[in-house]
């Protein structure tokens, strides 16, 4: 900082006295911002690129990840046993999501895991609430179970897919803070304060009901 200075010394001594603070602070100014990016671009090279390394580096990866999707299916294609998946006809019975005869998604998944459904879907990204709801409860329906940020998860929201793993894996930071109920109790307690009359909802004439509702 002061060899900069140094070099802009007769610059600074034939300078008007009232604004040689300002062009002092300045040239401070310019010559730190100076050192940080030359510092950034010495312990990143990549800083240095031009325009069009840079987007060959943009295609180059682009073509690296299609490949790996490319890698990826062919590698889960090559890993169904087809003597765990029943004919078509059984495929058949469930995936019918309109008319009389339609399944619920829930049914679907209940009665496809029977059928080969996680052979050929053996990888499943779901919230605990989802699987709650949407998995049967059936012991072992997967081989792994991968919690991920698990400190943000409370333990009973765990417990359904825990018991459908063989081996859970819990990936978190121990050092972040855990859930917070606060906002959830405040959610809880307005609803309880809108939907509170006398009575239960049978004794309600249809013009307090319909108030009611829209409360």
């Amino acid at each position: 900082m002061f060899a900069a200075l140094r070099v802009s010394d007769q610059h600074l001594k034939v300078m008007n006295p009232g604004v040689l603070g300002e062009a002092t602070r300045r040239l401070i100014r310019r010559e730190a911002c100076l050192a940080w990016k030359a510092r950034m671009e010495h312990n990143n090279q990549l800083l240095l690129s031009e325009h069009e390394e840079i987007q060959e580096l943009v295609r180059s990866l682009a073509q690296a990840e299609g490949e790996l999707r490319l890698l990826n299916r062919q590698a889960i294609s090559c890993n169904i046993d087809p003597r765990k998946l029943r004919n078509r006809e059984s495929w058949n019975d469930i995936t019918r999501f309109t008319g009389p005869r339609a399944r619920r998604l829930r049914e679907f998944i209940d009665m496809g895991s029977e059928i080969g459904l996680m052979e050929l879907r053996p990888v499943w990204l779901m919230g605990p609430d989802v699987v709650s709801r949407m998995l049967p409860l059936k012991k072992a329906l997967f081989d792994r179970v991968v919690y991920d940020e698990a400190s943000q998860m409370p333990i009973e929201f765990a417990v359904p897919s825990l018991f459908k793993g063989n081996v859970v894996v819990v990936s978190g930071d121990e050092k972040q803070l855990p859930p917070m109920s606060f906002f959830s109790s405040h959610a809880a307690l307005d609803e309880d304060d809108s939907t509170d009359f006398d009575g239960e909802a049978d004794d309600l004439t249809d013009d307090e009901r319909a108030l009611a509702t829209e409360i």
